[in-house]
């Protein structure tokens, strides 16, 4: 599938989404740290259940309902390095720390859930940081695969880094889209944010 083509046909980067997409940048712009339980709550809900992603989806209940779930969440966050750690994020070129930030927020979750919240992971950093994280979704990985992108099979000769740093699919997957947003703008003299080439994607997937 020629990238040309397909971009000149997806010319209007919006969806049905944008709105609700707007509201969850404002509350995450207006409430980026997480040193208040009910805030740090609030974001998990709405990004997890607008995205189909929700962190209550977990392996065992451990004796926990909904609301003991989401204090117990809301106490690891707000004790984690997770401000720290973004507040380090100053280069959108420095993909080791994107992808530490991403592996170390799924370990997060995997501690509360025992699974690996992969796509949450990247959805709830995407709104905080934008401009830094690619949103992972099977459909788009989907029609990522339809692209020429330079296949990557070993991402830390790749990028230098140790493997227990980051998640290899979300990095392989990271590595792929930024692939394809530099490739789109050379040809096409178009730079893409990392939410329009998502909505790209999903539009190539219908």
């Amino acid at each position: 599938m020629n990238i040309k083509e397909i971009a000149i046909k997806s010319t209007d980067f919006t969806s049905q989404w944008d709105n609700s997409n707007d509201i969850l940048y404002e509350i995450c712009a207006k409430y980026p740290r997480h040193d208040d339980a009910k805030l740090i709550v609030t974001k998990i809900l709405f990004i997890g259940r607008i995205y189909a992603a929700a962190l209550e989806r977990r392996k065992t209940k451990n004796g926990l309902n909904n609301d003991s779930f989401y204090h117990k969440a809301a106490s690891l966050i707000g004790n984690s390095e997770l401000d720290m750690l973004m507040s380090n994020l100053t280069n959108e070129d420095d993909i080791e720390k994107v992808l530490y930030v991403h592996k170390y927020l799924m370990e997060l979750f995997f501690e509360l859930t025992n699974l690996k919240k992969r796509s949450l992971a990247s959805k709830y950093l995407h709104f905080h940081k934008p401009e830094f994280f690619f949103l992972y979704d099977q459909r788009v990985r989907k029609s990522l695969s339809k692209f020429n992108t330079r296949r990557i099979t070993l991402v830390n000769e790749h990028i230098g880094l140790d493997r227990k740093n980051y998640d290899d699919e979300y990095a392989k997957f990271y590595l792929k889209m930024s692939a394809l947003k530099s490739e789109i703008e050379r040809r096409m003299n178009k730079r893409l944010t990392n939410r329009e080439l998502d909505t790209f994607l999903l539009k190539v997937n219908k």
